[in-house]
């Protein structure tokens, strides 16, 4: 796993995004791939047509792709103390891993502006195969509020103008603050994607 940084820390706290260009290993990255391929017949689509204020106060967008449960890699990496105390590092206090999934994109797939769960204080998105493809974070839209965040996405239909265009790293991974409004556009090719979601004791 790469060694935790200081730069990234802060470049977490300001733009609460950051990029790693590794994360984990070879060997690792290798048993998540496989995973995520051998899991993609057990995927469900998941819909959504029109967008709305969660019961946590978050937003969800219109949606379109496929997702699967954790098999055994993923759980594991996702539980481990070495991961587990990283992304405890990263945002200066104890965390604890609460939901992991594998996320496929097929061509014309998407997911609007919007922001990740409650649970997800913290999300790493691994590029298992994403191809080079960006997904959009909106940093000028954090500290709005639901309601405001809400009407961008009805008048854009999802994919407001702005923003910053993240490139997944190859062998990396992306770590994003869950109230970090972001989006996907639409996909051009397919895409894996392992997702690892955490959050802190307070």
């Amino acid at each position: 796993m790469q060694y935790f940084s200081e730069n990234r820390k802060a470049q977490l706290e300001a733009q609460h995004y950051a990029v790693f260009e590794t994360l984990l290993d070879d060997e690792l990255l290798g048993y998540l791939r496989r995973e995520g391929q051998s899991r993609r017949p057990l995927a469900v689509v998941r819909k959504r047509l029109v967008p709305k204020i969660g019961d946590t106060g978050r937003v969800a967008s219109h949606a379109q792709h496929f997702l699967s449960s954790p098999g055994p890699v993923l759980q594991e990496i996702h539980e481990s103390e070495e991961l587990v105390a990283f992304v405890g590092a990263l945002l200066g206090k104890v965390v604890f891993p609460t939901r992991a999934s594998y996320l496929y994109y097929e061509p014309g797939d998407y997911v609007g502006l919007h922001q990740d769960v409650s649970s997800c204080e913290l999300t790493l998105l691994v590029n298992l195969f994403a191809g080079k493809q960006p997904f959009t974070v909106h940093p000028e839209l954090s500290g709005v509020t639901a309601e405001r965040l809400l009407e961008v996405v009805v008048k854009s239909g999802g994919f407001p103008e702005g923003g910053v265009d993240v490139v997944y790293p190859e062998n990396g991974a992306i770590a994003i603050m869950g109230e970090l409004p972001h989006q996907r556009p639409l996909a051009e090719q397919p895409a894996t994607i392992a997702v690892l979601c955490f959050k802190g004791l307070w």
